[in-house]
Formats: structure tokens, sequence, C-alpha cells
């Protein structure tokens, strides 16, 4: 009996995931449940309260957390064992750091700011696609995109403008 009751709880916990999640950030993709659950279980620690990483998983876009080094004053990304440093005063990253600073919500398309970082980032296996960062109160992310996706893009863009507007009111 007690196998039963396990597997029970596991369904029901991944059900009220899926809802609590599809709710709380209007996300209604189906399609995609098996891909956040494979990505969900490989991941340590998940920030609940964080639409964009929700929509990350559920979406399938590849995302690593961008962390600030304050002793070297640079920005680190750890990605399949890798580590890169941005200077914090390099390109989009100034900008990143002002955002941070003030928990501002934005959204940093890299080929917007520098073109040599992102031709560097994009043809790397590791970032293949476009690179984008996202910053939402005092966390940021590095996001990948496929070329050329606009859609998931605008998913992203829709919610930057939505906590925007939901910080101003």
């Amino acid at each position: 009996m007690a196998p039963l009751k396990n597997e029970e709880n596991l369904i029901s916990q991944l059900l009220e995931e899926t809802y609590e999640i599809s709710e709380t950030s209007k996300l209604h993709d189906t399609g995609c449940l098996q891909k956040y659950f494979e990505l969900r279980t490989n991941q340590v620690e998940q920030e609940e309260d964080n639409p964009f990483v929700q929509l990350f998983y559920l979406k399938g876009i590849s995302f690593f957390e961008v962390q600030y080094l304050e002793k070297i004053g640079a920005y680190r990304v750890k990605f399949n064992k890798n580590v890169i440093d941005f200077p914090e005063n390099w390109g989009v990253f100034e900008l990143i750091k002002n955002a941070m600073n003030t928990a501002r919500v934005g959204l940093y398309r890299i080929k917007d700011f520098d073109e040599t970082l992102y031709e560097v980032l994009s043809c790397s296996d590791a970032f293949n696609g476009e690179p984008s960062i996202l910053v939402f109160r005092d966390n940021s992310y590095l996001f990948v995109l496929d070329d050329g996706d606009s859609a998931k893009l605008k998913m992203i863009q829709d919610l930057v403008d939505e906590a925007q507007i939901k910080k101003a009111s």
C-alpha cells in the first residue's frame, strides 16, 4: 500500500505544480510539460516566485544565472563546468549593474549593446543562438533563444512589461 500512496503523492504534487505555474504566469502550453519536468528535476534550487524562471522552464529556454562578484568587479556565468567573467563596466553589464542595484526589471539583448560580445557568445557551443540578459529584482539571467525566435522573445518582453507596470503601481 505504501508505494501506491507515494505514487499518488508524486502525481498530486506534479499536477499541483503544473496548475500553480500555469495559473500564476498565465502559461497554458501543455506541449512542453515533459521537458519542463525533466529540467525541473535537474534544478537544485528554483525561485518559485520568479515568473521568468518558470517561463524558461516551461518553454525549454536555456538559461544561466549571472552572479555579481563585488571583490573582482565582474559578472560570472557558469555553464557546463565552464566559467566566464565579464567586467562590470563592459557594455551591457554596466546597465545590468544599475538595474540590479535598483531592483528594476529589464531585458537586454546583447546584440543591441555590443556586437563583438554578441558574436563571441552566439558562436560558442554553449550559447548557440541569440544570447540576452534578463534582470528581475536583484537577480540576472543569461538566456539563449534560437535565432529568429520572436514568439518566445515577445513572451519574455510581455512579462517584463507586466512586471514593470506592477512595480510602478
